[in-house]
């Protein structure tokens, strides 16, 4: 009676499209750093991301090509809320305020791509210019930073401080380098490969939504001397 009792329960809650063993996968880093293209291929790839084609549509015609941002709460049982919809997230506030979920007990994967710092301050400074007289504020300063340079000390002490929290937590962490990621399908199924396959991404698939995806006037390179 109490096995068909739980599986009624069990039935109930996948149609509800909801899970009681929802695993999530936190996309975090400083920003700027080619988040928002790894969940538009994400979505494309029919990843549990939230975001559908029309929500990518809108971001690709943005100035920053920036946002699809989402923040899990955390539940009252110690889990980050999720569902079968919508469990992979990304927000450099997940970098920002790692203290609120770094010991949630369904996290699966924390991805941090992840650029050269000089070049990751130096190009929110160029969309803090561009947004200066502009309604979209997205890819601009971030975490109470006004200068190119109070950016960079910024970014630098947050990944430090995210990187040790994540390193004590003991929770898999997956590096992404920043534009390699974008423009090498190859490298980046590789090191995202450990949370494709369950999501039964094939190599294959992932080359073809990568490229369909990459668009190479999104990519932007600064180098130090321009920091």
């Amino acid at each position: 009676m109490v096995a068909r009792l739980f599986l009624a329960f069990a039935l109930l809650v996948a149609r509800a499209g909801l899970s009681h063993a929802c695993h999530v996968i936190l996309i975090a880093g400083t920003g700027r750093s080619g988040t928002t293209f790894l969940i538009e291929e994400l979505t494309a790839l029919g990843a549990p991301t939230g975001f559908t084609d029309a929500h990518i549509k809108n971001i690709q015609m943005s100035h920053a090509h920036a946002g699809l941002e989402s923040m899990p709460p955390m539940g009252r049982d110690g889990a980050l809320k999720c569902s079968l919809q919508r469990r992979i997230f990304k927000s450099p506030f997940l970098t920002l305020n790692y203290k609120q979920w770094i010991h949630a007990s369904n996290i699966e994967a924390v991805i941090i791509p992840i650029r050269e710092a000089h070049s990751a301050a130096h190009s929110r400074e160029v969309e803090n210019n561009f947004t200066a007289n502009a309604a979209e504020g997205a890819g601009s300063f971030f975490a109470g930073a006004h200068t190119e340079a109070e950016q960079l000390q910024t970014n630098t002490q947050m990944v430090y401080d995210l990187i040790y929290a994540l390193a004590e937590a003991d929770i898999r962490t997956i590096f992404l380098a920043y534009p390699r990621h974008v423009q090498d399908a190859s490298y980046s199924f590789s090191q995202l490969r450990d949370v494709l396959d369950p999501l039964n991404i094939t190599k294959a698939k992932f080359v073809a939504k990568h490229k369909a995806t990459f668009h190479a006037d999104f990519v932007h390179s600064y180098s130090p001397k321009n920091a």
